[in-house]
């Protein structure tokens, strides 16, 4: 089943790329890798989130939680909160991961940290990888012109 459900992924992606429902972000950070990541992730084809999206930062007291995805009370798409308090580089690691949630919203699963979320995390992380460091390869990549 889980095989099925991770081969299921890119097809639900590429079924939900057409549609583009708008992001809204609440309180960002000026951070310039924070808007380059926010922005990477909402216009790379591979991270699409077939529903509108708000990305809130705050100060996040629950628990030990820094980051979190959920609907919106109204249902009227999803919301990412993200806590305030967090350095660049852990908001851009929630940033991502929270991302790979919203991706992988509407498929059902047991565990919400699968191989579907996964695969989904793994392409938010390469969005804001080749965003962030354009000139450097990544892993497993060769630079052009090398065989």
């Amino acid at each position: 089943m889980r095989k099925y459900l991770a081969l299921l992924l890119p097809l639900v992606l590429v079924a939900c790329a057409s549609v583009r429902p708008s992001m809204r972000i609440e309180d960002a950070p000026q951070d310039a890798d924070v808007q380059v990541a926010l922005a990477a992730l909402d216009s790379s084809p591979d991270c699409n989130i077939p529903l509108e999206l708000t990305v809130r930062f705050e100060p996040i007291e629950e628990g030990h939680r820094v980051g979190e995805t959920s609907e919106l009370p109204d249902g009227g798409g999803l919301l990412i909160r993200i806590d305030s308090r967090l350095t660049r580089e852990e908001t851009v690691d929630v940033i991502e991961h929270e991302w790979a949630h919203a991706m992988t919203w509407r498929v059902p699963r047991p565990d919400c940290h699968d191989e579907i979320w996964g695969a989904a995390f793994s392409r938010c992380y390469r969005a804001v990888t080749a965003a962030l460091f354009p000139t450097e390869p990544l892993l497993g990549e060769r630079p052009e012109g090398s065989r």
